[in-house]
This record gives C-alpha cells, sequence and structure tokens, in this order.
C-alpha cells in the first residue's frame, strides 16, 4: 500500500517541482522590445526554442527547478546569452546590442507603419521575401536586397505581417500600430521541409478579403491584447477582456463556429487552444463578413463549438465567425 501510495506521488511531486520561465528582450540603447527574436533555453538535446512576440515577451511552460542558459539571437543584433535560475520571480529581461543599422528604413518609419527585416533562422542571413500586411489596410511588397521593407498603415490598430519565399516556411506576427508611430519586427524563416501548403497561401488571401469589407460588428484581436492577463483564462475569456474586442461593442455567446488556420472545425471548442498558443483572432458578427467565405466554407448542417460562456440574446453584436491563427 505504501509503495503504490508513494508511486501515485511521485509524478504529483515532478510536476511541482516545475514551472513557467518568463522573460521579455530589449534593445539595449533604448530598451524598445524586439519581436522575433529567437530564445533558446539550455543546451543539447534537453534545449528549447521560442520567439519574442510584439511585446518582446517570451516563454517557456514546464521548466524543472535548475540553472540554464538562455541564448538570444535577432537579425542586426549581437547574440546575448545569460544564465537564468528556475523559478524565476521576476520576468527574466535580456538586453541585444544592434550592430546592423537599419537607418534607410528608420527614415521611413518616422511615418506611420509597419518596418523591419526578414533572415533564416539557422544563421540570420538577410533574405529576400514577399511581404503582406493584414488589417484595416492591406499591404503586398518585396523586400529589398538586404532584407528589408517599410508598409505604411493609413490606420492604427492590430495588423497580420507576413513573410514568405520559396524554399522557407512562412513565419506570421502580429503587431499593433500606434497613431503616427513605426514598429519594427524581424520576421526569421526556418528551411521548409516539404512542400508549399497552397492552402494556408489561399487562407490567407480570404483574409485579405475579409479585411477589405468587413462590417463594424467585427474585429481583429492580435496575440499582445490576448495575453495581456497572463495565459492563465481560457482563450474565450481572455477574448472578451481583450481591449480590441472591447472597442467594438461585441459580445461572445455559448457557441461559436471556429476556423483553425483557416480550416473550418466543426463542433470545435476555441478553448481547446490557450491564448498563448494563438497570434491573432478574426470575431464576426452573423452579418459582418461580407465576403460571406466563412459562412460558404462552413459545411453545410454542421456544428458550432462551445465557448464555455453563458448565452447571450440574439443579435448583430454576438460573435458567430471566430477565426485563429496559430502561433507557428
Amino acid at each position: 500500500m505504501r509503495a503504490a501510495a508513494l508511486a501515485a506521488l511521485l509524478p504529483a511531486l515532478a510536476g511541482a517541482q516545475q514551472t513557467t520561465l518568463a522573460g521579455v528582450v530589449r534593445d539595449a540603447t533604448s530598451s524598445t522590445p524586439l519581436v522575433g527574436a529567437i530564445v533558446t533555453l539550455g543546451r543539447g538535446a534537453d534545449e528549447r526554442t521560442t520567439r519574442s512576440d510584439a511585446n518582446g515577451a517570451f516563454s517557456f511552460s514546464k521548466v524543472a527547478r535548475g540553472t540554464y542558459p538562455l541564448t538570444v539571437r535577432r537579425l542586426g543584433y549581437e547574440p546575448a546569452e545569460v544564465d537564468v535560475d528556475v523559478p524565476h520571480n521576476q520576468p527574466a529581461v535580456v538586453t541585444m546590442r544592434r550592430v546592423a543599422s537599419l537607418d534607410t528604413v528608420r527614415v521611413s518609419a518616422a511615418d506611420q507603419g509597419i518596418y523591419g527585416v526578414v533572415g533564416t533562422a539557422r544563421d540570420l542571413r538577410p533574405l529576400a521575401a514577399s511581404i503582406q500586411v493584414l488589417g484595416t489596410s492591406i499591404s503586398r511588397l518585396r523586400t529589398d536586397s538586404t532584407g528589408r521593407f517599410f508598409a505604411a498603415v493609413k490606420t492604427p490598430g492590430p495588423y497580420l505581417v507576413r513573410a514568405t519565399t520559396d524554399g522557407f516556411t512562412g513565419q506570421t506576427v502580429s503587431v499593433t500600430v500606434k497613431p503616427n508611430e513605426g514598429v519594427e519586427v524581424a520576421l526569421l524563416l526556418d528551411s521548409a521541409t516539404g512542400p508549399a501548403d497552397h492552402k494556408l497561401e489561399m487562407a490567407f488571401g480570404d483574409f485579405a478579403d475579409r479585411m477589405l469589407q468587413r462590417g463594424l460588428a467585427s474585429a481583429l484581436v492580435p496575440r499582445t491584447d490576448l495575453t495581456r492577463y497572463g495565459d492563465k483564462g481560457t482563450l474565450a475569456s481572455s477574448l472578451v477582456s481583450a481591449r480590441a474586442f472591447g472597442l467594438r461593442g461585441l459580445r461572445l455567446s455559448s457557441t461559436a463556429c471556429v476556423f483553425v488556420d483557416g480550416r473550418p472545425m466543426p463542433g470545435f471548442s476555441m478553448n481547446t487552444y490557450g491564448p498563448d498558443e494563438v497570434e491573432m483572432v478574426e470575431v464576426y458578427g452573423g452579418k459582418a463578413d461580407r465576403t460571406l467565405n466563412l459562412s460558404q466554407r462552413w459545411p453545410r448542417g454542421a456544428s458550432c463549438g462551445d465557448t464555455g460562456l453563458p448565452g447571450s440574446a440574439l443579435g448583430d453584436d454576438v460573435v458567430k465567425w471566430v477565426v485563429i491563427w496559430l502561433k507557428h
């Protein structure tokens, strides 16, 4: 009996020794958060890698107690390495020093827009690529020969920035543009391990069409809005607490029809994913998707998924469609 009880207790004790390591990456001179830095925890077979978001934030869950090397790389900056102790009571702050100037882009970035550079994730080599900027305004452009780009933005707010090129897996990052300010991003692409996902590219094309024709009862909610209170809530509760959602006066009912990376998911609960797994969420009332591409792609007679929230009275401000774009 004692042996059985001890065997049952060991997994719980092991879990208690694990925690989440959170941190932020900043420019050493300006303290500006750095988007798209590659953050690696540990070395060798035990190393884990993630990328910093639009707030420069990163996190690793289920980390055992101990001391680990934390290495940060970003195109245009010197690599940075620090040792971190787990558990860490405060977010680990990593500062990076710029070694390659983006001055030619910064001249344009004095205006409202999104600017930055595309490179390879493996060796931080600049990469020529196609750029899509999706939000209230839509831009399609290419980087210059050094991987740099600038996209003017007419209206402040949340945007999704996507970089693609042959032989590499596309990368997407969400950002929020403030009035009369520029936002800098770094998009670091991994080598492709298979054929291009044409369905995913078509889904981003549908996304662009919806942005151009969406009605008032809709919202675009970026990752930083979903995670501003931490990652402890469900995706549904994080969504209704998000500033971009509240500003549109929307309501989320007990059910919603969910798409994931452009694919319809009948009966699927949006809470299958946590806020930390999501890059951006589109939400639409029943009449807000004027392209009708969501209703046309939804299987006839298929049920929607449970949100875990109480039901709401019918109305144009009640969300029917939820499109989740995952963090890859």
